[in-house]
């Protein structure tokens, strides 16, 4: 059954909002720190806006899709490209504060 370009757009993105949530969660799990609202909601609204944003760039290849494998292989890159790019924030975030704690300016030496 072949829907409509706008249908399978559509499914894009309630799939690209859902990686996104689901990469929060994902993140939030491995961390091992306690539940924490705001990072949760900073994940999710990333990985949220991610999917969406990979939505709208693919939204020439909804148009065109030849058959339904197409439309799974749009999907597939969609939820790939979502929780990638939400990995990649978080990892990204905890290089950076982990760089500002261990930055300790060095003592000069005291004088003899």
């Amino acid at each position: 059954m072949v829907l409509d370009p706008i249908a399978y757009a559509g499914i894009g993105f309630a799939i690209g909002a859902g990686a996104g949530a689901v990469s929060a969660y994902l993140g939030w799990s491995a961390s091992g720190e306690p539940f924490d609202a705001r990072k949760f909601l900073n994940g999710a609204v990333t990985g949220v806006l991610s999917g969406l944003a990979l939505v709208f760039a693919n939204l020439a290849a909804f148009k065109t899709v030849p058959d339904e494998f197409a439309v799974l292989a749009l999907y597939g890159t969609i939820i790939a490209g979502a929780i990638g790019v939400d990995m990649m924030r978080t990892k990204i975030t905890s290089m950076v504060a982990d760089r500002g704690e261990t930055q300790e300016p060095t003592p000069s030496p005291a004088p003899v």
